[in-house]
């Protein structure tokens, strides 16, 4: 289906550059662009909100270069907290200037027209427009992810509305007045790049997970979707797949000899309402590297 469409990476990648430096740009703060790399600073405890994304490959001369470049940006002003490097190409050994790995989630592709589950009965999705909705996005992300270095932080502890009302959607699910599920959708015209999935852990094994990503991929349903899923996030966006199957599959690059870390229970079906969401990718797994560089919380 996909072995000889587009570049689903460059797609993925730009998409995922466009969305980390979209809201910092918006709200104000520190956003750097290059030929090479987006560079984004919100100033937040959190690493995720403070992260850098390759738009191309990076070759093994460019290294020193590179990491000279972020470090000196992420060290000015605000400065001096953690931060991530996304990268949805093979890199050189980053460890010594400081990076960590932090993981290698595969990448997942939704077709353009894709049929998609309802949500379960009782789950309302809503649109975040107002101040009251964008505090109920974040407290179901924040514990639902969970991001907890951002729970004491100072509003906005994510976003502001100003982020809003364009390219950048986000979603909450209620049951009752109870925020309980949260995604979020970037549309560059290309892709529509889901982010933020999240359910608390209270209410998981619902399909509230899969309905806010269902919701997200219909912000623009003429484009195809694409995420890079976390190890919880894989069962949901591979349907009513075995959980087995969904590690092999996108979790594990055998031939490249990348070691497989995830430890599943024995295979079981994830069931969601009335449908299934079906991320699928028909060719060896893609997956980005997530490269962390930890610092002391001095901003804090």
């Amino acid at each position: 289906m996909f072995g000889s469409g587009p570049d689903w990476l460059t797609l993925s990648a730009q998409n995922l550059a466009r969305f980390w430096t979209h809201a910092p740009r918006a709200m104000g703060q520190r956003v750097r662009e290059w030929e090479d790399v987006w560079a984004a600073d919100a100033g937040s405890p959190s690493p995720y909100l403070n992260s850098a994304t390759l738009v191309r490959p990076l070759a093994e001369d460019a290294v020193d270069d590179l990491a000279t470049r972020l470090a000196t940006f992420y060290d000015g002003d605000a400065g001096n907290g953690s931060w991530m490097l996304w990268s949805a190409w093979p890199t050189p050994d980053l460890t010594d200037h400081g990076f960590q790995l932090a993981g290698n989630p595969p990448l997942m592709v939704l077709p353009a027209g894709a049929a998609l589950p309802p949500p379960p009965v009782e789950l309302q999705i809503v649109e975040v427009d107002a101040a009251r909705t964008l505090r109920d996005f974040e407290s179901a992300f924040i514990e639902g992810y969970p991001m907890p270095e951002v729970t004491s932080a100072p509003e906005p502890r994510m976003y502001d509305l100003c982020a809003l009302g364009g390219p950048l959607h986000l979603f909450v699910g209620y049951v009752g007045d109870e925020p309980v599920s949260a995604s979020a959708a970037y549309v560059d015209g290309k892709t529509v790049g889901i982010y933020a999935v999240a359910t608390l852990p209270k209410v998981r094994g619902k399909g509230y997970g899969a309905a806010l990503t269902a919701r997200a991929v219909q912000t623009d349903a003429t484009l195809p979707a694409v995420l890079q899923a976390s190890d919880d996030g894989q069962p949901v966006y591979c349907g009513w797949a075995s959980r087995s199957r969904c590690a092999t599959r996108f979790g594990c690059d055998r031939e490249q000899g990348c070691s497989c870390r995830h430890d599943w229970p024995a295979p079981r079906r994830i069931p969601l309402s009335r449908g299934e969401l079906s991320f699928v990718l028909e060719r060896s797994p893609m997956k980005f590297g997530v490269h962390a560089v930890m610092r002391p919380p001095s901003r804090l």
